[in-house]
């Protein structure tokens, strides 16, 4: 039978304000890389895909890309399987999906490299990579031009 695939969506309403505290302004601004080098895209940003896609391999360490509280650490139904997203209280918000373990919950605080997640392919996914976006303003942004 054939195979049925379709992009990540937006996260619904229910993922985006899975943890109901405050975002205390945390974030520096700057981001790093989430994962170790070498860096592989697979997918780069474009209009139908508002993020990058990183090769990994199955359970490879995944890092906050900055400093931030935890706003949703779980399954996601819209597409990106086990997601953790993170509100750096400065009006950015990064989303780290298709993980194969979550290692943080809603409402935690994390630090800029402190390890998340371990990389897998849950939810649309057909191989093992890490779906990296940033989003601000309300709108999705190219994570390629905030990387060093």
């Amino acid at each position: 039978s054939p195979i049925f695939w379709s992009e990540a969506q937006p996260p619904s309403a229910q993922t985006q304000s899975s943890y109901k505290g405050n975002y205390p302004n945390l974030g520096t601004g700057f981001f790093v890389w989430p994962l170790a080098p070498p860096y592989t895209l697979t997918q780069e940003y474009w209009g139908g895909h508002p993020a990058i896609d990183i090769d990994t391999y199955l359970r490879q360490p995944i890092f906050a890309s900055d400093t931030g509280t935890v706003a949703f650490s779980g399954w996601d139904d819209t597409g990106y399987g086990n997601l953790v997203i993170i509100d750096h209280g400065n009006g950015y918000r990064t989303y780290y999906g298709h993980n194969d373990a979550l290692l943080v919950s809603a409402g935690q605080v994390v630090y800029q490299g402190q390890q998340i997640a371990e990389s897998g392919s849950t939810g649309n996914s057909s191989a093992e990579h890490l779906d990296f976006r940033i989003l601000i303003g309300g709108m999705f942004v190219n994570p390629l031009e905030y990387l060093p």
